[in-house]
């Protein structure tokens, strides 16, 4: 289950995540007064919220060519209209005409992203319409000496006033933090000359963002935000339900029309002149907060007041960036003098403006005064945090400090919190503790509730586990005794294996949320991993509770003693708990239903709307950028799942006793620091004396699931004796991209065109187990029986590997990797002779080699298994290429009597047929006979078929349907539908081209 630190990094790793940038203040020893010279912050921002477009005064841009960060944004013709504020001041620009926006990304993880989204992997848009920010470098304010544009039409002028209207007003704008911005650069703030923020309107790619922001450690974001698709109704239904939780003081600020995500193109450090990267700096880490935070259950309010002192780790800032909840307002926020300091509030993150800049290594004290509905009620007057850690400020890039906080709660309820007691008593009707956490942490949180506590000793480790009422009464018997024996267990393995636990007290506590969560020294454990589940819990994949308590226990050494230093390396963090899971888990003996890598192969090779599998959509170092529009599935799967994977396979790779010394070595050096990805990998480099770049480069930074088919023969020597060989070959996935062509007959298809893989398997080598189950022996049932006689490990390495073993005894059969220990697929031939005649034609078939194809295909329907079964719903599917095929080349005939065979085969093997996998062939069947009914030019029934089809409940939702939906919708005429069926083509990077080119359509309204 996630920990802390997701909710931490998300506005780092997407960065532009539905609220504007983050909050600041002023200190000093002693703190000056502002520059009575300095322009007041509050009359510019009112200045430049009242900005409007200079429509009396447009400027032609023709031939026009502007840089920023690495893109090129040239205006090839159109007219520019100045956004000026009453003083005359230009802030923006409003762009209607032609344009392009060019940018090669900085290496292949960013070109991969960029493909993902758009289909291409450089940027060449051409827009129609624009709005960007003049900052105050010679470039930009160059703009304003354009000559004079002349004729402009009346059309053109009412566009450009409506563009920026909806811009001023759009999420989008609040997203980029515009307003900071332009504010920023009016006060002369020297690291905001070169900030940009531009809207574009790409008619392919439709709208997008780009942003230059200096203060950022990524300046260059480029992206999109998609909208959440919600039906009128539904939108009525929800905005009810936000006018409710509005009233109760929760969601405050939350609009229907900022729901959506993120995706994130392009995230890239600025480059220096010898082109390598030159990430920014954090302004401001803090490094000590003094709270004081008083609760009340009955109004379930809280008030606090913070003290955090923050050291200047960047000269010339102006703004520190703060994060608090969007449910608590703020009462006050001075210098540590009580002069009140300007700010900017967007949800979540506010803004502080300072009086003037600091100089670095200075310190910086801010006081701010918070208040509002924090909690939810619970069963029997509990209460929860609505969240753990965003009920005070905070602020920094790595955010690790020393705490002092004072509680104050009514005696009807208990306390558990981070951190140490070194005081207590009554004061006011209240009870008050004061905690400190002397060891700088990422956070502290605390909970007040009616719990029942359980408390030992792990060692010298004093244990508190507490558990609420209405959990405690969902846990079957038993679970509580369990729960504390895993926590106590876990940290003592932990302390064994990485080293000294650094607190002496650790506190675990239900709370009723989705998510278990950890601080250091202080875990909360949703109360899900208490209910008993049954036979349900295996079913629905819910993780077992003490691998879920083992993975949070675990980041009290990954994510707090080793920390990650940006949203590239939390996965360490993750991966590393996941894999400290599994190792104790299996030390222990336990074999839970469902541990920490359990299904690994089926997430991660599940299918998106668009036939790309999920771990295709990014490597481990993309971190939280892996939420996005195309699926809410990939992080926890990629980062989670393949993360342990390819630990094991590192241990495995070294001898896990010896990667557990390095891995204890590293926490050593490394304890109250920050890593990055390559220093990780730098130090075990170091430690094993082990090149890992072509390691590194495959499973940490590229995508791919290996896929190693192979075959073996025994041969008797003499002396009773054995000889096993072994042959393999590897084979690196491609991926399908889909896109519309013109036919022979002058009508459209949708065409699948091959994309190979970044990686090359030459590089490529696997550690992978093999065991040999030996004459005599009874076959065990998977993973539950003793092993085979003989087990061991050999290395794949390359395309092809050849090898040969002796062993003593006569053997039965060999399998590698039957536990599915290694990041690979493997495929026996002989057991599977009809799939790997299948996946050899499917090799053909997407180098353009049809005839071989079809060739091969019909061997894989002739073909048996060993054991003589017909697999029919297999031959259906073969039935369904081969008809897609046939189709390919214009074969009707042949394709319809495909068809046809496929339907027989699906009838005789559909009696157990799962209804998921029903539904599959069913669509599978629709849009091969949509696809028929286009080439035979019944466009209407096509329509028919395809709107139905991808309108219902489990209808088909595949690029493909979408981009044969647009063909039958251009043909017909039905201009929403054609409109709606490209957008979805769109945001899948689908190639359309051909059909905008080849028709009547005006192709930008298309596009959009």
């Amino acid at each position: 289950m996630p920990s802390v630190h997701a909710a931490t990094w998300v506005r780092t790793a997407i960065r532009v995540s539905l609220a504007v940038l983050c909050a600041v203040g002023w200190a000093d020893q002693s703190i000056a007064q502002p520059d009575t010279a300095s322009p007041d912050p509050r009359a510019l921002l009112e200045q430049v919220r009242s900005a409007t477009v200079d429509l009396e005064h447009p400027l032609d841009p023709s031939g026009l060519r502007l840089s920023t960060g690495f893109a090129t944004l040239d205006l090839t013709e159109g007219v520019l209209f100045p956004v000026r504020t009453a003083a005359g001041q230009a802030t923006e620009m409003v762009f209607i005409g032609r344009g392009q926006a060019s940018l090669d990304p900085p290496d292949n993880i960013e070109a991969g992203q960029l493909e993902l989204f758009t289909g291409s992997r450089r940027l060449a848009e051409t827009f129609t319409e624009a709005v960007f920010v003049i900052a105050r470098n010679a470039a930009a304010r160059s703009l304003l000496l354009r000559p004079a544009a002349t004729d402009v039409a009346p059309e053109v002028l009412q566009r450009a006033a409506e563009r920026y209207a909806k811009w001023n007003q759009s999420p989008e704008r609040r997203t980029l933090g515009v307003e900071t911005g332009i504010l920023l650069d009016a006060l002369s703030d020297p690291l905001y000359e070169d900030y940009f923020a531009g809207w574009f309107l790409g008619e392919s790619l439709g709208p997008f963002l780009l942003q230059v922001d200096p203060a950022a450690e990524e300046q260059i974001n480029l992206g999109q935000f998609v909208r959440f698709e919600v039906s009128a109704e539904r939108q009525q239904s929800f905005a009810r339900y936000l006018h409710q939780q509005q009233q109760r003081g929760k969601l405050t600020g939350l609009e229907i029309a900022t729901l959506g995500r993120w995706d994130s193109w392009i995230q890239a450090p600025l480059q220096a002149a010898d082109g390598t990267p030159r990430a920014g700096s954090p302004s401001f880490e803090p490094q000590h907060y003094v709270i004081d935070v008083r609760v009340d259950p009955n109004r379930l309010w809280l008030t606090s007041e913070t003290r955090v002192t923050l050291r200047v780790a960047s000269g010339g800032r102006r703004v520190v960036r703060l994060e608090l909840h969007r449910d608590l307002e703020i009462t006050r926020l001075t210098d540590r003098t009580g002069v009140e300091l300007f700010y900017l509030r967007e949800g979540k993150d506010v803004n502080v403006l300072l009086p003037k800049p600091l100089a670095q290594g200075s310190e910086l004290i801010l006081e701010l005064g918070c208040e509002g509905t924090f909690f939810d009620p619970g069963k029997n007057r509990d209460l929860a945090l609505r969240n753990n850690l965003g009920w005070y400020p905070r602020t920094g890039a790595n955010e690790r400090a020393t705490y002092d906080v004072t509680l104050h709660w009514p005696h009807s309820h208990r306390l558990l919190a981070s951190g140490t007691e070194v005081a207590a008593g009554e004061a006011d009707g209240l009870r008050w503790q004061q905690r400190k956490l002397d060891v700088p942490a990422l956070g502290f949180s605390f909970e007040i509730g009616l719990f029942d506590v359980w408390s030992l000793k792990a060692g010298d480790i004093q244990l508190h586990l507490a558990l609420d009422p209405a959990t405690l009464a969902d846990a079957p018997e038993g679970v509580p005794d369990k729960l504390v024996a895993t926590i106590a267990d876990s940290l003592v393995f932990y302390e064994s294996l990485f080293g000294p636990y650094p607190l002496d007290e650790l506190v675990v506590v239900t709370v009723p949320r989705q998510t278990s969560q950890a601080l250091l020294g202080f875990v909360t454990l949703s109360g899900r991993l208490l209910a008993d589940w049954g036979v349900f819990g295996t079913l629905l994949g819910v993780q077992d509770r003490s691998s879920v308590v083992a993975h949070e226990i675990a980041h009290q050494w990954w994510g707090h003693l080793v920390g990650w230093r940006s949203y590239r390396d939390q996965w360490i963090s993750e991966a590393m708990a996941n894999y400290a899971a599994l190792l104790w888990a299996r030390r222990r003996g336990l074999q839970p239903e469902v541990g920490p890598i359990t299904g690994w192969q089926q997430e991660l090779t599940a299918t998106l709307e668009d036939g790309r599998p999920i771990e295709s959509l990014g490597p481990l170092v993309l971190g939280q950028r892996l939420f996005s529009s195309r699926s809410q599935d990939a992080y926890h799967a990629i980062v989670y799942r393949k993360g342990a994977l390819v630990l094991e396979m590192l241990a495995q790779k070294f001898g896990e006793e010896d990667f557990l010394r390095a891995l204890a070595a590293l926490v050593k050096s490394t304890t109250g620091k920050v890593i990055s990805t390559s220093d990780f990998l730098d130090l075990l480099e170091v430690i094993t004396s082990t090149d890992l770049d072509a390691f590194a480069r495959q499973f940490i930074f590229g995508t791919g699931l290996p896929e190693i088919y192979y075959d073996y023969a025994f041969e008797p020597l003499t002396e009773g004796k054995w000889k096993v060989r072994i042959q393999a070959r590897q084979e690196l996935p491609s991926r399908t991209r889909y896109g519309i062509v013109t036919t022979a007959d002058g009508t459209f298809d949708v065409e699948r065109r091959r994309v190979e893989s970044e990686l090359s398997v030459e590089d490529s080598e696997l550690v992978v187990p093999f065991q040999i189950l030996l004459v005599g022996e009874s076959r065990p049932a998977r993973s539950m029986a003793p092993q085979p006689a003989l087990v061991g490990r050999l290395v794949i390495s390359g395309r092809r590997t050849d090898l040969e073993l002796e062993i003593e005894q006569a053997p039965r059969r060999l399998w590698l990797d039957r536990d599915r220990e290694v990041f690979g697929k493997f495929l026996d031939r002989r057991r599977h002779p009809k799939r790997m005649l299948m996946l050899h034609a499917q090799e053909f078939a997407a180098n353009g080699e049809l005839e071989q194809a079809i060739d091969i295909m019909a061997r894989a329907l002739a073909a048996r298994s060993p054991l003589g079964s017909t697999d029919h719903l297999l031959d259906a599917h073969l039935h369904l290429t081969l008809s897609g095929w046939r189709l390919d080349r214009g074969d009707r005939e042949a394709a319809t009597a495909e068809l046809r065979s496929a339907e027989r085969a699906l009838a005789a093997g559909s009696k157990d047929l799962p209804r998921s996998e029903a539904r599959r062939f069913v669509n599978a069947f629709e849009l091969l006979r949509a696809r028929l009914e286009i080439h035979r030019g019944d466009f209407e029934a096509a329509f028919e078929r395809l709107d139905r089809n991808t309108s219902e409940p489990g209808g088909s939702r595949s690029t493909e349907a979408y981009l044969l939906l647009a063909i039958a919708a251009q043909a017909t005429g039905r201009q929403p539908e054609l409109d709606k069926a490209l957008a979805v083509a769109r945001q899948r990077g689908a190639d359309f081209s051909a059909l905008l080119s080849g028709s009547s359509v005006d192709g930008s309204a298309a596009g959009r």
